[in-house]
């Protein structure tokens, strides 16, 4: 949905929306972890994914995960993908 003409205010809405999902994500996957009794290296173990990579994900500091790290990570969690990104 466009709500502006303005395109450097579509660009800005889009940066926004990603910024709001990664939010999302990383809150969801440090909550699923410490729900399920996984430590960082446990989910590491189970998905695949680098446990530097998984702190990141859940401090925030990398916003910018793509769509095969986000399924390995659900994998690993026990969880369908659009669990990490909903509340």
């Amino acid at each position: 949905m466009q709500i502006t003409v303005d395109k450097r205010c579509i660009v800005d809405y889009t940066m926004f929306r990603k910024e709001v999902l990664a939010m999302t994500m990383n809150e969801r996957v440090k909550e699923i972890r410490k729900q399920k009794g996984m430590t960082q290296s446990e989910l590491s173990d189970a998905s695949g994914v680098g446990r530097i990579t998984i702190s990141r994900i859940e401090t925030g500091e990398l916003t910018n995960t793509s769509m095969s790290t986000v399924k390995k990570i659900a994998k690993g969690l026990g969880v369908d993908e659009i669990e990490l990104f909903s509340g």
